[in-house]
């Protein structure tokens, strides 16, 4: 809705009657209905997945990663030797 408002000023007196106002207003509420029917548009799951894509299970990168993290702990623990 705000974004239409911003707009006003840019459009023709064709485009800025009262009905048209009053019909824009009618499908302004309408979306917003619908959207907090459903809590969500899904863009944050669309993002999460995109994000998520190139992360795969590889077992061997979680083996090396894990040997590297144990080596890290080791030498936290023991940084006398």
């Amino acid at each position: 809705k705000s974004m239409r408002e911003a707009n006003e000023g840019f459009e023709s007196n064709i485009m800025n009657s009262q009905n048209e106002k009053f019909y824009r207003q009618m499908l302004d509420e309408q979306m917003a209905s619908e959207l907090s029917a459903n809590g969500s548009m899904g863009l944050a799951d669309m993002i999460v997945a995109q994000l998520t894509a190139g992360q795969g299970n590889d077992k061997s990168e979680t083996a090396m990663r894990d040997a590297a993290n144990s080596a890290v702990e080791y030498r936290r623990v023991d940084p006398k030797k």
